[in-house]
This record gives structure tokens, sequence and C-alpha cells, in this order.
């Protein structure tokens, strides 16, 4: 899931704005600044308060943008939440055309389709991705996610080499040091240990681990932990167990709220 890069987009914002801000623009990207802060930290019920905020804040200032970067980033508090239901609600807002940048709308087809996926309505998924994908521009980290979703598609239908090529797609398409880019290579080394690719799913997966430790992502982490354990029990690897292990105290150590990739 692309949680933290709208997140990471509004601190850079915040941080590069310039001493002779207009009053009323700087109270908005402050704004949204402690909301980032407060999703950032995990703090989902006090982010969507801060976010409902600082999107009424860039709606003073008939900042399409603002509004919608906003909106965006309450939505996967709220999803964070359990409150799909709000979630969609808010995402289905952002889509009528000409309401709010294509490239925002792009985003929220893209959260809606998590939303689809996590439902398993899969061809809802699809349809929402090939509308994300033709909106998303030059979103690098967009498309690779939209590539990842598409991933997870195949690997439900049991598409092995589905998956490894959609993760291949997400790969070519992700910054270098990106969660996306993380998560195709999970996705490169699971699809490669059902096809008994060993030394493939090992390289995938330890590259994957490394990655998500240099993020600091507790739940990318813990995912790769548990993957590279499957991966060894599979090869009736002692270590299988200690793997295990290790991501049940990561998931302990950094709760529940980040225990996800």
């Amino acid at each position: 899931m692309r949680h933290g890069l709208i997140i990471m987009a509004l601190l850079l914002t915040a941080c590069a704005s310039g001493p002779t801000q207009p009053a009323m623009r700087k109270q908005a990207e402050t704004a949204s600044q402690v909301a980032a802060r407060a999703s950032g930290e995990g703090k989902w019920t006090v982010a969507v308060q801060l976010w409902q905020e600082a999107a009424r804040r860039h709606l003073a200032l008939d900042d399409g943008q603002g509004v919608a970067i906003a909106a965006l980033a309450q939505a996967q508090a709220l999803q964070r939440l359990g409150r799909l239901d709000e979630a969609t609600r808010l995402l289905d807002s952002l889509l009528p055309e000409g309401a709010y940048p294509v490239v925002q709308q792009a985003e929220a087809r893209y959260q809606l389709a998590l939303l689809k996926a996590d439902q398993g309505e899969w061809a809802a998924v699809g349809r929402l991705l090939d509308a994300a994908e033709r909106d998303a521009g030059q979103d690098a980290e967009l498309r690779a996610a939209v590539a990842n979703l598409r991933a997870r598609a195949a690997w439900v239908a049991g598409d092995w080499l589905g998956v490894r090529q959609y993760a291949a797609t997400a790969l070519t398409t992700a910054g270098p040091a990106s969660g996306e880019r993380a998560n195709a290579l999970r996705l490169q080394g699971q699809a490669a240990m059902r096809l008994l690719d060993w030394p493939v799913a090992t390289q995938a997966l330890e590259a994957a681990l490394q990655l998500d430790k240099q993020l600091a992502r507790p739940g990318g982490i813990a995912a790769d932990l548990r993957a590279l354990a499957e991966l060894a029990a599979l090869r009736a690897d002692p270590s299988a167990q200690a793997l295990a292990e290790r991501a049940a105290r990561v998931c302990e150590a950094a709760g529940a709220e980040f225990c996800r990739p």
C-alpha cells in the first residue's frame, strides 16, 4: 500500500515553503504538515480530524490539489481504522470529472482498488486500475503501485508467471528507494518460491528485507521475514522457525498500526 507517499510529499512541500508566503497559505500548509506527522506516527484517529481541518483550510483558498491530497490522506487513515465505508465515500467524492486534478483522481481510483481487493472484488479492481493507470501521467510511484496490485490479482488467480511479470514492471518503474520497490521484490520472491526457483526467491526476498530495513517499514520487514520463513520451511531449512519468530517480534514491537506492508 502507498501509505506514506502522500504524507512524505506534503512534508517536503511544507518544508520547502518560502518565508514570505501569505499567512493563509502558510496556515494551510502547516495544517497539512501537522496532519502528516500524525499519520506518520500511526495516530490514525487524530490524523482523520487533522486532515479534515487541512482540507478545509485548502478549500478556503480554492486549492483543489491541496483539498484532494488532504482527502486522500484522510481516506488512508480511515482505511487503517477499518472505517471502509467512510473511506470509500470520501474517495468517490474526488472522482467527478474536472472536480480535482487528474493525478489525484488516479490516486483515488488506486485507493478504491485497494479497498475492492481487500473485499475480493477483483473485476472491479481491474477496472479501477485501468483508469488509474490511464491518468497516472508521470507519477512513477503510482504506476509501480498499480503494477504491484495487478501482481496481487495474478497471485489470487494462481498465475505465478503473471505475478513475476507485473512485479518486474513495478521494479522498472519505482524509484531505487521506495516501498513499492520493496513490495515488488517480495512479490517476485514469493512467485519464484511457488515456481521452485529457490535462488531467485532467496535473492529477491533478501533484497526486499534489506530495502524495507533501509526505509524503516516494520510491516514490510515482517512480511519479508514471514516469506523467508515460508521459503525456509519449503526447503526443510531449520531457520524457518527463527525467521517466523523474528517477524512476530517486529510486529509486537511496532504495534498493530504499523505491522502491515
